[in-house]
């Protein structure tokens, strides 16, 4: 449990392109459409106004799952752009759009075997 606590949320070590896939890109995927399908749930309607407990529920927990998303997707994509071997280069991610793009394609399609695409 540690371990996979530490993978997630901690900022030490390396992450290989197909752990990056399999144990971070995947999962994102589900979490995010499993979200988006409990939003468009006939009995929860956010935006009406008149929030009911089931509702306060749904919200709350959606933030907290979003926060710790958040912070995943930032210590698994330092992970690996370390193993990429240019860590500075997150701070890429910074510059909206643009540095955004660039850093998710060289997370997804990179390999330190084959050098930088860019």
């Amino acid at each position: 449990m540690k371990q996979s606590l530490s993978f997630y949320f901690g900022l030490s070590g390396t992450v290989s392109q197909r752990q990056f896939w399999l144990c971070f890109v995947l999962p994102w995927f589900v979490i995010q459409s499993l979200m988006g399908i409990a939003v468009q749930h006939d009995s929860i309607q956010l935006m009406d106004g008149i929030w009911t407990p089931p509702e306060v529920v749904f919200s709350v927990l959606g933030f907290f799952i979003q926060l710790f998303v958040t912070w995943a997707t930032v210590a698994l994509s330092i992970k690996r752009l370390r193993e990429l071997g240019y860590p500075a280069r997150t701070l890429l991610a910074m510059i909206p759009g643009l540095g955004t793009l660039w850093v998710w394609f060289e997370l997804l399609f990179s390999s330190p075997d084959n050098g930088h695409p860019l």
